[in-house]
């Protein structure tokens, strides 16, 4: 399982916000997520969803593993990109208090 995108930086935090303003149908969301939030494991419970309900709203899905990927940055300071800028990091940090 590998993570090749991550919200780490002002513009795809931002982008990852906006995406999640609305609800996301399963069908589409891995095609929508791709550059920011591209993530194996998200991904393939996102398209096990779709099969059963493509318009099915995978946000709190996306959150969850969103919240995960944080505390793993927070407990290793590792991840592909070698962090995560502050604003980056504040941005999905409220995302996840808005859904969990």
């Amino acid at each position: 399982m590998s993570t090749w995108s991550l919200p780490s930086e002002s513009k795809s935090a931002a982008r990852l916000r906006k995406l999640l303003d609305a609800p996301m149908a399963a069908a589409a969301a891995t095609e929508r997520l791709y550059t920011v939030l591209g993530d194996d494991a998200l991904f393939d419970t996102i398209e096990g969803l779709a099969d059963l309900d493509p318009e099915r709203d995978v946000r709190p899905l996306v959150v969850a593993r969103l919240n995960t990927l944080i505390r793993s940055y927070d407990r290793n300071r590792i991840d592909v990109r070698g962090g995560w800028h502050a604003d980056a990091l504040a941005v999905c940090r409220s995302l996840v208090a808005k859904f969990i």
